[in-house]
């Protein structure tokens, strides 16, 4: 009775029977017990436990929790239910509801950790062009990248390339790939096994959450296609400062490469820092303000000349610090005459 009228706020008086006038009318005109009444009650079933507190269930010791489910092993209306849970219903998985199921929602993007040491954490792609087949390793850290030709797509020969690069840089703690046929095989997992390093993959459908091995793949490829030797245009690239000014080879061998085109020296300690300085201040500073020069591609000969009128600001931040003259058709004209004359009234000539 209490259970039945859980879902009523109720208030109880003790009433003597003598004052009850119809104190067995309910009991001896009972109803047959039907549909409804079935209803009712798995609804105070369900309020029940709902109003139940957990911590009453998660404090029972382990013999107690071994009797509840060898018991419950033996219900099979729960047995049913739990495998049900587990396949899902059958309406769900037809096809139609397949098909027409929500999309999975956004995940952001996880950046990846940045690796302390050298070739402690890599990156790893294939590239084909020109009719061959690359193995591509990037060092998170330096961003050293190393090529390897392959013979024929699969583990075993991915494999090989592999043991010849890490011969020389070590073996990495976490290798990361996509899910490719050859990184995602039984040969390729016995070999991170064996060689005790971590493989992990990028997600499916995502590139780029393989982090910086697909930056690596674009460079591969804008080497491949404007070098005949792309050997030698790989050297040079590793040779070629980024905007930290160190190149790849500097941040893996801690000294520069001696490539074909040489590089200027640096010797010299005071110039280096004053060429650093100029250029973060430029680097952090608007690319275009009021003022700047902005004039359309011109043709004309090292010997013409072009006239205008600019403020001195505008002319020193136009011409002194990235010495050129932005065009609006985004070109650069690097060697002109300019006489340009100032709002002070002063005038000049500058190449």
């Amino acid at each position: 009775m209490l259970m039945a009228l859980q879902r009523y706020k109720y208030d109880l008086r003790y009433k003597p029977g003598k004052e009850q006038v119809s104190a067995d009318m309910l009991s001896r005109s009972s109803t047959a017990v039907g549909n409804s009444e079935r209803i009712n009650n798995v609804e105070v079933f369900m309020s029940e436990i709902d109003n139940s507190n957990p911590e009453e269930f998660t404090d029972m010791s382990d013999k107690r929790l071994a009797r509840i489910r060898a018991f419950a092993s033996t219900d099979q209306t729960y047995m049913l239910l739990r495998e049900q849970i587990k396949r899902g219903w059958p309406e769900k998985r037809k096809e139609l509801c397949q098909r027409n199921k929500p999309a999975n929602r956004k995940e952001p993007l996880m950046v990846h950790d940045v690796s302390k040491h050298i070739f402690l954490k890599v990156g790893s792609d294939v590239l084909y062009h020109g009719g061959h087949t690359y193995l591509i390793i990037v060092d998170y850290m330096s961003g050293f990248i190393e090529l390897k030709r392959l013979e024929y797509e699969t583990a075993e020969f991915v494999i090989d390339a592999y043991k010849e690069i890490s011969a020389g840089h070590g073996v990495p703690e976490v290798f990361q790939s996509d899910n490719a046929p050859y990184y995602n095989c039984t040969l390729f997992h016995k070999f991170a096994e064996d060689w005790r390093f971590t493989h992990t993959t990028s997600s499916p459908g995502h590139s780029q959450s393989n982090g910086k091995v697909e930056p690596a793949v674009k460079i591969i490829k804008h080497l491949l296609n404007r070098s005949d030797d792309p050997w030698k245009a790989l050297m040079e690239w590793h040779a070629t400062p980024n905007r930290d000014f160190t190149s790849p080879s500097e941040r893996l061998y801690g000294q520069r490469l001696t490539v074909i085109y040489r590089q200027p020296s640096a010797s010299s300690t005071d110039a280096f820092l004053s060429d650093l300085e100029a250029y973060i201040s430029h680097d952090s500073s608007p690319h275009i303000v009021v003022g700047d020069i902005n004039i359309d591609t011109l043709d004309m000969n090292v010997s013409d000349t072009y006239s205008t009128t600019i403020s001195t600001y505008a002319f020193y931040n136009a011409i002194t610090l990235p010495t050129r003259i932005s065009s609006s058709r985004a070109s650069c004209l690097d060697h002109i005459l300019l006489n340009f004359s100032c709002i002070n009234g002063k005038s000049g000539t500058h190449h």
